[in-house]
C-alpha cells in the first residue's frame, strides 16, 4: 500500500503541490472556487470548461499526487472557467483504495483544493443500484453515505435492508476530508449496474447439479459489474451530467451561491 513519505507531513506535501501549481497557473485560474471530481467514464465533464484561459496538468507531474492504474481515469487536473466567470478545477480521474493507495493518498487532492481556495466540491461516481426503482443510466443526488468497496451479494442485501439505495467504492473518503476542510459538497452517482440481491446458489442447488462445468462460471458471475460497461454508461451519462453541472453562458445551475444551504 502506498504510504506518505516519512520526512514530510501531509500538510507540507499539500503545500508543495499547491506551490507547483500556483507557479504555473495563469493568474485568472490561481484561485479556483469550485472543484469537480469526474468519476469512471465521466471525464467528458472536462468539456464544460471554456477553452480560454485553460490549463492542464498530469497527476504524474504534480508533487505527491497519486498515480492511477484504472482504465477510464485519465489522471489530470483541468483548470478553467465555468459559466464564463467562475474559476474551477476538474479532477479527471481519481485514485481508489483498492488500487493499493492509502486513504491519505486518495484524499490528498481534496486537501490541495482546499489550500488553493476551493470552497465547493462537486463529486461524481459510478455506482451499483440497490434500489429497484433505479435503472442503469440514472443520475442520483446523494444525501448520506456509508463506506463499502467491492461488496458481496450478502453485503448488498444487508445494505439494502439498512436503507441504502446505491453502493460504490469511492467518494466517501473525499466527502469526509472535504467537510473536515470546511468545503461544501454536492455529490452525484451514476447508476451503471443493478446489484444482485439474490444469494449465490448453494453447492446442493439443483441448478448446479444439472449444469455443465463450462456454464457454472456464468451462473456465479450473474450481475457482476463489467468495467467496460461502466465506462460506456459513463460516456453516455457525461452528456446528461453536463446539463446538471452546466456550464453555458448566463446563470449556471450549480453556482457557488446556489450551494450555500446544502
Amino acid at each position: 500500500m502506498t504510504e506518505l513519505p516519512r520526512n514530510m507531513s501531509l500538510l507540507e506535501q499539500a503545500q508543495e503541490a499547491v506551490s507547483y501549481l500556483s507557479q504555473r497557473l495563469p493568474t485568472p485560474l490561481q484561485k479556483p472556487r469550485v472543484a469537480i471530481v469526474c468519476g469512471s467514464g465521466l471525464g467528458g465533464l472536462a468539456d464544460t470548461i471554456y477553452d480560454m484561459p485553460k490549463a492542464e496538468y498530469d497527476y504524474s507531474s504534480i508533487p505527491h499526487f497519486p498515480h492511477l492504474t484504472v482504465t477510464g481515469h485519465a489522471g489530470k487536473l483541468v483548470f478553467g472557467l465555468i459559466a464564463q466567470r467562475i474559476p474551477a478545477v476538474l479532477m479527471v480521474g481519481r485514485a481508489h483504495y483498492y488500487e493499493g493507495h492509502s486513504i491519505e493518498r486518495i484524499t490528498f487532492p481534496i486537501r490541495v483544493f482546499s489550500l488553493l481556495g476551493v470552497d465547493t466540491v462537486v463529486l461524481t461516481n459510478a455506482a451499483g443500484g440497490l434500489n429497484s426503482e433505479y435503472a442503469v443510466g440514472d443520475i442520483v443526488l446523494l444525501n448520506d453515505e456509508a463506506a463499502r468497496s467491492y461488496e458481496t451479494r450478502a453485503e448488498c442485501r444487508m445494505l439494502r435492508q439498512l436503507g441504502a439505495d446505491l453502493v460504490g467504492m469511492s467518494t466517501i473518503p473525499e466527502i469526509i476530508v472535504a467537510r473536515h476542510c470546511g468545503i461544501r459538497v454536492l455529490a452525484f452517482s451514476l447508476v451503471t449496474n443493478s446489484a444482485v440481491l439474490s444469494p449465490a446458489p448453494r453447492g446442493d442447488d439443483h441448478l448446479l447439479q444439472r449444469t455443465a462445468a463450462n456454464e457454472l462460471d456464468d451462473i456465479l458471475q450473474e450481475g457482476k459489474a463489467n468495467h467496460e460497461e461502466v465506462l460506456e454508461e459513463g460516456r453516455h451519462a457525461a452528456i446528461d451530467m453536463q446539463r446538471i453541472v452546466p456550464i453555458s453562458g448566463g446563470r449556471s445551475t450549480i453556482v457557488v451561491s446556489d450551494l450555500a444551504d446544502l
